[in-house]
């Protein structure tokens, strides 16, 4: 049983209620207290048909206010509602005894994000795996707009990147080959399909240094 390692993971908050994702955390937090990392982010992440079926009737949510809801739903303190039909407050908590709350980060690229996670005085991760810039021009807007809040006292910044693992740099390289041309598709803005699986774009044209021909 580990005791130290940390755990969690990245939740692309446009595909889920936030009440979920701050239950699903909670649960985390209760098995491994002082251990759970929930990263936040506002992409799609998926081709559009997948996205869609993820998202279901929501749309357009706001994403700083689905950030800030689950925060206080996971904060003990909770979230206060007003109900409409009597004005009385209505206390929403993820879980009836938290006594303490996931690391939360913000996860993504765009200067947007950098400035709420400064402003929100909130840890923020760059996805270095979706846009393949070396040019963290985000990173260095999160660290001019922190401002210090009870979860940190300074500027904390972590990149992401994807590694692929083979037995030899040929077999990495056809491992990795589905999520390449995947990569490509997305960031053009051309991705209309599911990841094809190992050996299936063996069918599809050579790619280039420059993406696909």
């Amino acid at each position: 049983r580990t005791q130290t390692i940390r755990i969690g993971g990245n939740v692309l908050l446009p595909h889920y209620p936030p009440f979920l994702v701050a239950e699903s955390a909670a649960i985390m937090e209760a098995c491994f207290p002082g251990r759970v990392d929930l990263a936040l982010g506002s992409a799609a992440g998926a081709d559009r048909i997948t996205s869609a079926m993820l998202r279901g009737t929501r749309h357009g949510e706001n994403y700083f206010g689905a950030v800030q809801a689950l925060e206080a739903m996971l904060n003990p303190a909770g979230l206060r509602l007003k109900q409409q039909r009597d004005g009385l407050n209505y206390l929403l908590r993820a879980t009836p005894q938290a006594d303490a709350s996931p690391a939360l980060w913000i996860w993504g690229t765009s200067r947007e994000q950098a400035v709420m996670a400064g402003k929100m005085g909130l840890p923020f991760m760059y996805c270095y795996h979706i846009v393949g810039r070396t040019d963290m021009d985000a990173v260095r807007v999160y660290r001019d707009s922190f401002v210090p809040s009870l979860h940190l006292s300074e500027p904390q910044t972590l990149a992401s990147a994807i590694v692929v693992v083979g037995r030899n740099a040929a077999e990495a390289e056809a491992l990795a080959r589905p999520h390449l041309r995947m990569m490509v598709a997305f960031r053009d803005g051309s991705l209309d399909q599911a990841q094809l699986l190992v050996g299936q774009e063996s069918t599809l044209p050579p790619m280039t240094e420059q993406g696909e021909t």
